[in-house]
């Protein structure tokens, strides 16, 4: 039926999540901003239209701010083939112009920090042999290619190395309080580091991928940016593509980043 053929198309996802909730929502929080000063944070951001009140309520000093993520830096709607579930997440995609503007808020402070998103399911609940919107689990796994994803449009954008280091690691340390032993290459800081090859660019395939499901929309995706060896507080716990050491995290709470 022409309904069911209707749920393969990517404007059908988009067209139950468009800009306008999106941007009535953050009206919303805004509005509850100025009547009761608390702080407001706004995850993963993609409609771009919302920006401009954003940056009003900010210039009049309401305690707001925003984060977006990799597959809206990244992906268009326009390259989204019609029944490719794997593009699905909540918020949606959206169009190129909505992409380049959701970098100039990026670039002008309108938004704080980028965050992966990251939303991992079965490869099943992608329901990608069905090609169904509506069926389809919504959310992208982004962990391991954040990094060479934002890095690859920073270098076709001509942005700095800066951008990105505030955007992924100084940005997010200060807004959860724990700037002052992370997000920073400093003495007495933890040696939270990467080494990594920014020059060299790799193909995403699910032969490299180290997420248990390999389903991902960054199949095929030429990226720049190969990470060698990440530490955690100075240990080694990825070398060469392998994890090493075991896990060594530490819960980071709120009663220790007051405390310091």
């Amino acid at each position: 039926s022409n309904h069911d053929k209707d749920l393969h198309t990517y404007e059908s996802y988009m067209a139950t999540r468009p800009k306008s909730w999106e941007n009535n929502a953050i009206k919303l929080l805004i509005k509850l901003c100025k009547e009761y000063q608390t702080p407001i944070h706004i995850v993963h951001l993609s409609s771009s239209e919302a920006l401009d009140d954003i940056a009003r309520a900010r210039k009049e000093g309401l305690p707001i701010s925003a984060e977006t993520c990799p597959h809206y830096l990244h992906f268009t709607s326009e390259k989204i083939t019609d029944g490719d579930t794997r593009f699905k997440c909540a918020p949606p995609i959206r169009d190129e112009e909505n992409k380049k503007q959701l970098w100039e808020g990026l670039i002008s402070g309108t938004i704080d920090f980028i965050t992966s998103d990251h939303s991992p399911c079965l490869s099943e609940l992608k329901k990608l042999s069905e090609g169904k919107f509506d069926l389809a689990w919504g959310g992208i796994s982004s962990l391991q290619f954040s990094l060479s994803v934002i890095w690859t449009e920073c270098i076709d954008q001509g942005l700095s190395f800066s951008h990105l280091t505030n955007w992924m690691s100084s940005n997010p340390a200060k807004f959860v309080g724990i700037d002052h032993c992370k997000g920073q290459i400093s003495s007495g800081y933890d040696a939270d580091l990467v080494c990594w090859n920014p020059d060299e660019s790799f193909v995403v395939e699910p032969n490299i991928i180290n997420f248990k499901n390999k389903i991902t929309p960054y199949e095929g995706e030429k990226l720049f940016g190969i990470v060698k060896r990440t530490y955690l507080r100075g240990n080694t716990i990825f070398d060469k593509g392998q994890f090493v050491n075991g896990p060594l995290g530490k819960s980071i709470l709120n009663s220790d980043a007051e405390k310091n």
